[in-house]
């Protein structure tokens, strides 16, 4: 009568299925090793009140929403301008995510499309923001870089400091201001977050809003060199803001009469 092998047996009559087996449990014992190791950073407390993930560069999101919820408001409004992406890098896609909604200005054309399929319940504006209305040239590295600007200097910069890249295209993009934008599509009364990554245009953006208004009551702005942080939050700390938080080049001021979180 036929006997059934033994299949843990097996190997052990060819040296090479023998080592090829170990081998195999070699590597499984170095994954269960690996995972292992890893699994206090995998953990995530259930205590966390706005999830685990972060949708900004530096996790500005999370921060913004505590500031929110400090001031009682659970779903804040915003104006994002240079909103670059819907999701990827950005400020206010965890804010959208949890059901508010605000205004994106994007000044390349080559990404809007992406915030009016993914972002369809946002206002979604294919324009630069500035100082003044009218036309102004916009440099661009490549049809999604987070660094093409209206700023030559800048751009210039950033070349000089990284090699390989290069300004592949430069178009005319209608400019407006922040005051037109709260005007006309916002009611006229300013969001709650005004979010501003402009890449070296900020001061002119922020110089297009009307202050005889209440402005936001949170500003998120960068400013990645000291001559940055003397002219722009010496700007809006002149205009009754002051800093509360910073994450990498980015600052959060918050409007001085509302109380410090």
């Amino acid at each position: 009568m036929a006997t059934t092998p033994d299949p843990e047996a097996a190997p052990a009559a060819d040296p090479l299925l023998a080592e090829i087996r170990q081998r195999l449990v070699n590597i499984e014992t170095k994954q269960n090793s690996l995972l292992a190791a890893a699994e206090p950073v995998a953990r995530f407390s259930p205590d966390q009140w706005y999830g685990r993930h972060t949708y900004s560069q530096h996790g500005e999101d999370l921060v913004f929403l505590n500031i929110f919820w400090r001031l009682g408001i659970e779903q804040p409004s915003w104006l994002d301008v240079g909103a670059h992406h819907p999701w990827h890098i950005s400020n206010t896609a965890l804010l959208y995510a949890r059901g508010g909604r605000g205004v994106n200005v994007e000044a390349n054309p080559h990404l809007i499309a992406a915030f009016r399929q993914e972002r369809p319940e946002d206002v979604n504006l294919n324009c630069g923001a500035s100082d003044r209305e009218g036309m102004l040239t916009f440099h661009m590295i490549d049809r999604a870089s987070g660094r093409n600007s209206f700023e030559t200097a800048e751009v210039e910069a950033f070349l000089q400091a990284r090699a390989g890249f290069a300004v592949t295209e430069r178009i005319e993009v209608p400019v407006t201001t922040v005051r037109r934008i709260v005007e006309e599509h916002c009611a006229g009364q300013f969001p709650d977050l005004l979010s501003v990554d402009a890449e070296g245009h900020d001061l002119a953006v922020l110089c297009g809003i009307d202050w005889t208004r209440p402005g936001p009551k949170l500003v998120c702005v960068e400013a990645n060199t000291p001559a940055a942080e003397e002219q722009v939050l010496g700007y809006l700390e002149a205009r009754g803001y002051r800093r509360v938080f910073a994450a990498g080049p980015n600052w959060l001021l918050l409007r001085h009469d509302l109380p410090y979180p």
